[in-house]
């Protein structure tokens, strides 16, 4: 197992979000990286002729132990554009966080990163997108 690590640049060559590493987990973020402890079985099968236009794969059960137990604090971003609405919407956690929770922006952001998840809330009401996250309220019990 190895410590967590935080604030350190990640790899320029990076192309995916998520890498899996000598039993640790690093999720990439813009320009910082956590890593944390992971157990991870995979298995993998090659579908020849499959012609497919992006990667697609089946889970055998769910994805993650959900925090929410506690319920969650949720943010928005409204607009006409889903990356301005992500950031909105993390813009928005990190003020309730750094106000209600006392801790800086840049430890808001590194906990958003690996805790909270954004989900698109609505697409069809054009011009308007909404983009939601979520963040587990139990992280600060």
């Amino acid at each position: 197992m190895h410590r967590a690590n935080v604030g350190r640049r990640a790899p320029a060559s990076a192309q995916c979000s998520h890498v899996v590493s000598k039993g640790c987990l690093t999720k990439f973020t813009s320009p910082t990286f956590a890593r944390s402890p992971v157990a991870l079985a995979a298995k993998f099968e090659l579908v020849k002729k499959a012609n497919l236009t992006f990667p697609r794969f089946t889970t055998s059960g769910p994805v993650s132990r959900h925090l929410d137990t506690k319920g969650y604090e949720v943010t928005t971003g409204i607009g006409p554009d889903l990356m301005e609405g992500a950031r909105a919407a993390v813009s928005g956690m990190i003020d309730i966080l750094t106000r209600q929770h006392h801790i800086s922006a840049i430890d808001a952001y590194l906990l958003c990163s690996v805790c909270a998840d954004l989900h698109i809330s609505e697409i069809v009401d054009q011009p308007n997108r909404i983009v939601s996250l979520y963040f587990p309220r139990i992280i600060f019990e």
